[in-house]
Parts: C-alpha cells; sequence; structure tokens
C-alpha cells in the first residue's frame, strides 16, 4: 500500500519559525480516514494495529497524524511521539494543526517507555541552552535527540515520493 501523502522531510537549514526537537526513531504516517500505519516510505508498518490502537481514541479530526516511534533505543522505547496533523481536504498553518493535538502530554527530553507524547515547541531564543540539556539527556543514556526541525507557519508540506524533501521544513542535526 502506498499512500497519496507522505509525511514531509525537512532539508539541512537554519532555524527559523516554529522549533521542535529532532528524535532519533522511526517515522509514522498515520492515515485515520483508511485506518493505516505508514512508515515514511508509504509502507504499511510492521506493528500498525498497536500502534493504530494507541492513536484511534484521541479524536484527532485531521485526516494524517505526523509522527515518531522511538524504536532504536531502550530509553522511551515504544513512545509515539505526535509531530503534527495534516488533512488535505482542510489546510491550516501549523499554529491550527497544533491545537488538534494539544491534550497530548508533552515529551519530556527524559522519555519514559511507551507512552504517548507531543512534540514539545521550543523557544528559538534558548535554543542553545536547550540542545545542552538534550546532550546532558543523550550523554547519560543514548541518543534519543539528534538536534532540531524548524517549521514556517504555513500548511502542511506533504510529498509525493519518499526521497523528496519539503523546503518549508528545515533541520539543524547536531547528533546521529
Amino acid at each position: 500500500m502506498k499512500s497519496l501523502y507522505l509525511p514531509a522531510r525537512p532539508i539541512a537549514g537554519e532555524l527559523d519559525g516554529i522549533v521542535q526537537p529532532k528524535g532519533n526513531g522511526h517515522r509514522l504516517w498515520i492515515d485515520q480516514k483508511e485506518r493505516l500505519v505508514l512508515n515514511r516510505h508509504g509502507e504499511i508498518k510492521r506493528d500498525a494495529d498497536s500502534i493504530w490502537e494507541r492513536i484511534a481514541g484521541l479524536g484527532i479530526k485531521s485526516r494524517f497524524i505526523d509522527a515518531e516511534i522511538m524504536l532504536r533505543t531502550q530509553t522511551g522505547r515504544g513512545s509515539i511521539i505526535l509531530i503534527d496533523v495534516f488533512d488535505p481536504e482542510n489546510p491550516k498553518p501549523i499554529q491550527e494543526r497544533l491545537k488538534e493535538i494539544e491534550e497530548v502530554q508533552i515529551a519530556p527530553f527524559a522519555l519514559q517507555p511507551g507512552k504517548l507524547y507531543r512534540m514539545p515547541t521550543l523557544d528559538n531564543s534558548k535554543i542553545k541552552t536547550l540542545w545542552r540539556e538534550m546532550d546532558w539527556h543523550n550523554r547519560n543514556g543514548e541518543v534519543v535527540w539528534e538536534g532540531f526541525v524548524s517549521k514556517n507557519d504555513t500548511s502542511y508540506p506533504w510529498i509525493k515520493k519518499p526521497n523528496w524533501c519539503s523546503v518549508e521544513w528545515h533541520k539543524l542535526r547536531l547528533r546521529s
């Protein structure tokens, strides 16, 4: 199964606009209309049923949920972090989209396993301080945080092919 829409992929660049941490996980693309849980390539995720069960009751109105599942590390293993939402029938700027997931607990830098979180929005003027805290957690455990993604307050910049990038989103990778 391939999706008509795929999650936004940031290009390397400067941080500007809304800034969120970049997690070291596996991307999820959840199509609520079709009840599908896909990876960033638009293929059905191996553990789709268990992920769907955790997301289905949230009451998110948008068709697509852009998320990350933490599977690369033991720290936060199995936690799902909601990044954004997207509805092609009703495109909204990011500030409006993020309101749909504001009831979900904000992800702390010290993740707990098996939780459901939403990605925090960070104060761009405090990025150096926030990176020191994120890096402290990385150094005293595992690399959970890779850097930052910044987003313009525009409609969701989905892509159609997995190797394409969304120029509206920029990433600053500090760890890999």
